[in-house]
């Protein structure tokens, strides 16, 4: 090898080690240590950020997998997308904030009972009947959407607003505590009719909290409604 080589090595050695001491100068610098800091937290970010989307990702989807089945199911009623006025009037209705929770939920069964019977081949069978204050408040409601439906066929309008109180009764046994057993012994409902009903009720319940206008005292009924009745089995039906 020439002597030039062994130089170019050696000069090569020197500087590596001249980088090697200058790196461990710079890192032990105030200077770097915050750089070395900002870039760390930024990479936390990042990965953080990463993490955040994707949990959004599943969190969503699964929001769409449990929205509730009964409101779907509402919606998809032959009156249910079409009786905007007729629930306003309902829920804006001031009768309403002299329910108790139990009450309340059901003058809502009362809307959403479309499509629900009895089964009248079974004897020696009944269904609950609703207090008398849930009677009376329906039988109001029932007054003022008469007025409703006049308005509208005066001007040529066709929204239909169901209001029943057949099976209010089963709706406030359920809300009022009473056990599945209790309920469906000697009862003259179907238990998937009784289960469907209870359904849509707690979640056109669980809707009310976020509707806009309406009282507060209305939205914490509805509230403690939902949750009391959302027990098993009618909370296995969810999703």
């Amino acid at each position: 090898m020439s002597q030039a080589y062994y130089e170019a090595v050696e000069c090569y050695k020197e500087q590596r080690n001249k980088v090697s001491r200058l790196k461990k100068k710079i890192a032990r610098t105030e200077g770097f240590k915050e750089y070395k800091k900002i870039i760390d937290m930024s990479k936390f970010t990042e990965e953080k950020i990463k993490r955040l989307k994707a949990r959004s990702n599943r969190l969503s989807s699964r929001i769409e997998q449990i929205e509730p089945s009964g409101w779907k199911e509402f919606l998809q009623l032959q009156f249910g997308e079409k009786m905007n006025s007729g629930l306003s009037m309902v829920l804006r209705s001031k009768v309403l904030l002299g329910l108790k929770p139990a009450q309340l939920a059901a003058v809502c069964g009362s809307l959403v009972s479309e499509g629900i019977k009895v089964r009248p081949w079974k004897n020696n069978s009944y269904i609950y009947e609703a207090s008398t204050t849930v009677i009376n408040v329906i039988s109001l409601l029932d007054e003022q959407r008469n007025s409703l439906l006049q308005l509208q066929e005066k001007h040529d309008v066709q929204i239909p607003c169901c209001l029943d109180s057949q099976f209010s009764g089963m709706v406030e046994a359920w809300a009022s505590g009473l056990t599945w057993r209790e309920i469906m012994m000697d009862c003259a409902m179907d238990e998937g009719d009784l289960a469907r009903l209870l359904r849509r009720t707690i979640d056109i319940l669980a809707q009310i909290p976020k509707l806009p206008d309406i009282d507060p005292l209305l939205q914490s009924n509805a509230m403690t409604a939902s949750n009391v009745m959302d027990r098993p089995p009618i909370s296995e039906l969810a999703g």
